[in-house]
């Protein structure tokens, strides 16, 4: 099979390299030259060495949606779908199910987004970046939790240089967008960081264009990470003592320098394509600010209320969270949870989790029946047809398995208190501040 070889560019190739980035270049005498030819082709058999098919298993209760990675390890092939059912999926090199990652929550054990997925360097652990959250949250291969560690920003792509090292990508759009305000990383776009993502150099200033986000592509290729700057003709590779060097130069001069426009693309498709850019970006930003305020608004009532949870509520999450363990155990062919000697010391621990994520929906809720909000059987098919249309999934099928696992009543419960968080946001006082006047990008030098 033969593929032409070309780069499509939407405007033009700007290589945003600064003088401190240039500091932090250690090497640029082995950057192979890339020249692109719209007359080149590739065989796709010199890239792919083998291949092989495998059945996974069903995952019914949180089917698939849209396939965002795919991770393998000698041993597992672990599947990510951040949008539609946000789990991951973790199956032996069989096919087989072994474990289901879905702890979407604000608890201590728990993801709000599920944005990128890594592997820790010994490939034993999976690093769920939470931009929302602010955190790394770390569980084994059985979807176990392990620990969670902090973050100073939110990363597009975070992953390992090293045991002990760190390299992540953030996706800030303005100067007010800062890793922590007066630091030296402020207008940086790569963070070099300790095993606990504590920032300790950075490369590639943000240029905060105007036509689109500033999103630097940052890609692991085995042990190498490997990292474009946006609009930029040059790929770098980051070392794990926090230094860049020239990887490849794109070559593009014999398809007329940075773009090769097809001849139907005319300037005013170009203006449409640059105004739909800016309206996604402009959405996204509204909806992850409207997020984080609610966040903090109720992380606010919270502090100031104090209430208990009822057992009957604590102990039915409970033992939700042990059957789920118990299964993953048995889908290993472990033994059942119930002959673990540690099965006490497993229940407190779902207990302390349960206590952190109910504690915002007993207050929702409580608060909707103060205010008669309810929800209607309508609504809750409404939102199954969604998930099912969103996964690509038969609705039928998706609603007789969340009334078949009785998550039927969880789902409820989390539509009467997202209409109860709607309700109280929609009558918060908004304080509004000025908006930070977006400065000339500086000089290169």
């Amino acid at each position: 099979m033969k593929i032409p070889l070309y780069l499509f560019t939407l405007f033009f190739f700007w290589c945003c390299v600064s003088k401190n980035d240039r500091q932090a270049m250690t090497d640029i005498s082995g950057m192979r030259e890339v020249v692109f030819d719209d007359k080149n082709t590739i065989n796709i058999d010199s890239v792919i060495a083998n291949y092989r098919f495998v059945r996974l298993d069903s995952t019914d209760n949180f089917p698939i949606g849209e396939l965002w990675q795919t991770l393998i390890t000698d041993d597992h092939i672990i599947l990510v779908d951040k949008l539609h059912s946000k789990s991951v999926f973790i199956f032996d090199k069989t096919g087989k199910n072994k474990a289901i990652i879905h702890r979407q929550g604000r608890g201590p054990q728990e993801y709000i987004s599920l944005f990128h997925v890594t592997l820790t360097p010994d490939r034993q652990k999976i690093a769920i970046v939470d931009d929302l959250g602010k955190k790394v949250v770390f569980f084994d291969l059985a979807g176990n939790f392990i620990e969670s560690k902090k973050i100073s920003t939110t990363f597009l792509t975070l992953e390992y240089a090293s045991a002990d090292k760190a390299v992540g990508a953030t996706y800030r759009e303005n100067p007010a967008e800062a890793v922590s305000p007066g630091s030296k990383h402020t207008d940086n776009l790569i963070l070099f960081m300790d095993r606990n993502f504590n920032p300790e150099s950075s490369a590639i200033q943000n240029r905060y264009l105007a036509i689109s986000s500033t999103k630097p592509t940052l890609k692991k290729f085995g042990n190498d990470i490997q990292i474009n700057p946006y609009f930029c003709d040059t790929i770098y590779q980051a070392t794990p003592d926090g230094q860049l060097t020239g990887k490849y130069h794109l070559n593009m001069t014999s398809i007329n320098g940075a773009c090769n426009l097809p001849p139907d693309i005319t300037q005013e498709s170009l203006e449409k394509m640059k105004a739909s850019i800016v309206e996604h970006v402009s959405a996204t930003k509204a909806q992850a600010a409207r997020s984080e305020a609610m966040k903090k608004l109720i992380d606010g009532l919270l502090e100031k209320v104090s209430f208990e949870i009822p057992d009957s509520m604590l102990n039915a999450r409970v033992e939700r969270v042990v059957q789920e363990q118990a299964m993953k155990l048995q889908r290993m062919g472990l033994d059942d949870l119930r002959k673990d000697q540690a099965q006490e010391e497993k229940r407190e621990e779902a207990k302390k989790e349960a206590l952190e994520t109910l504690r915002p929906q007993v207050f929702l809720m409580a608060l909707a029946q103060k205010e008669n909000i309810t929800v209607n059987d309508q609504e809750v098919e409404m939102a199954i047809y969604g998930m099912a249309m969103r996964a690509q999934q038969d609705y039928k099928k998706v609603s007789e398995a969340y009334h078949k696992s009785g998550l039927i009543y969880e789902l409820r419960d989390r539509i009467l208190a997202d209409k109860a968080l709607e309700m109280v946001y929609s009558k918060a006082k908004i304080n509004e501040v000025p908006a930070v006047s977006l400065s000339e990008p500086k000089n290169a030098d």
